[in-house]
């Protein structure tokens, strides 16, 4: 893996003068470097369990497979509903119209491939999910469905999707509804469990020799806050997809950490927020309804007692309210 990473120090909330405190971490995801391939009696089996609900990149890639950020999410609140475990990955979890599918890369060429998937609510059609494989070159292989739906309640992790070639040639998969006669599909509440392989491998090869770099717009240097919120906005540069981007608020409280990655920063960097990142839930109401005929407000948070505030007759009274989740350790 790439070992650069570019760190941004800010500062605090609570009256205290913003020299810079608040840290981006960004870590550079590597690029992938095409070995001879060679067989394993055993295939590998990743189940997505013991690590963080964190979008799904690099936590693989010991193995030889990396991902594109989908996020990994705990359903121990919903007995049997993944294929094992209690884990599983969540595409376009908390973005409105979003077709974005799992994509996997293998440093190694693959002959087999398999997934189970299954979808997070009722739907009164049947919904065609697609396992499609790819060559080094991106080339189509191969392309396997199966229905989901319609069902008048959630549909478990319990449908399996499999791809097996003569040769290991599938170097990229990708998981994802496919569209209809009536227009495009959403990935939205489609899950993914026990993504099983049968050539691990070591991690790719970084090639990029320049670390990303970050730049923080909002909030200026020395600046001073009176309430715990602050705005957030910059830009990242990086010349490969990013692997972490970090955010880490000291204050008189404490450190928080959150892996923006995903939510606010994008895995080919670019411009980020204007973001508000506030301390207390009540304060952040206070300065959502304290904008004229708001239209749409987005909360982001881990916290399930946050969501039932913000979405409650207390919370925001925008036209359109959103939650999404946001992992601070």
């Amino acid at each position: 893996m790439c070992p650069q990473k570019t760190f941004l120090h800010l500062s605090s909330l609570r009256s205290l003068p913003f020299p810079r405190s608040l840290l981006l971490g960004v870590a550079a995801l590597t690029l992938l470097l095409i070995l001879p391939s060679s067989a394993f009696a055993q295939n590998t089996v990743l189940t997505f369990e013991n690590i963080p609900q964190a979008p799904l990149i690099a936590q693989y890639s010991s193995k030889g497979v990396t991902f594109n950020g989908q996020l990994i999410r705990d359903y121990s609140q919903t007995p049997g509903f993944t294929h094992s475990g209690h884990q599983a990955v969540e595409l376009c979890f908390a973005a409105e119209f979003c077709s974005s599918p799992l994509q996997a890369d293998f440093t190694k060429s693959q002959s087999h491939v398999k997934v189970w998937v299954g979808f997070t609510s009722s739907t009164t059609i049947a919904n065609i999910v697609a396992l499609q494989a790819f060559d080094q070159n991106g080339t189509l292989i191969r392309q396997v469905t199966a229905p989901l739906g319609p069902s008048s309640a959630a549909i478990p992790v319990q449908t399996p999707l499999e791809i097996n070639s003569v040769t290991h040639n599938i170097r990229r998969v990708m998981i994802t509804f496919l569209a209809t006669s009536n227009g495009p599909a959403f990935n939205n509440g489609l899950v993914v469990d026990d993504f099983e392989f049968n050539t691990p491998s070591g991690p790719p090869v970084c090639t990029t020799t320049i670390s990303p770099s970050v730049q923080i717009l909002q909030p200026v240097a020395n600046a001073t806050f009176q309430t715990d919120n602050f705005p957030l906005q910059g830009q990242v540069a990086t010349q490969s997809p990013l692997q972490s981007a970090t955010l880490t608020v000291t204050n008189s409280a404490g450190t928080k950490s959150s892996n923006m990655l995903g939510t606010l920063v994008q895995q080919a960097g670019g411009p980020y927020g204007v973001t508000s990142v506030f301390d207390e839930l009540a304060q952040a109401i206070k300065w959502n309804n304290a904008v004229p005929q708001g239209l749409s407000s987005s909360l982001w948070t881990r916290d399930l007692r946050n969501v039932g505030k913000w979405i409650g007759p207390e919370g925001s009274d925008a036209g359109i309210v959103n939650v999404r989740q946001l992992l601070i350790h």
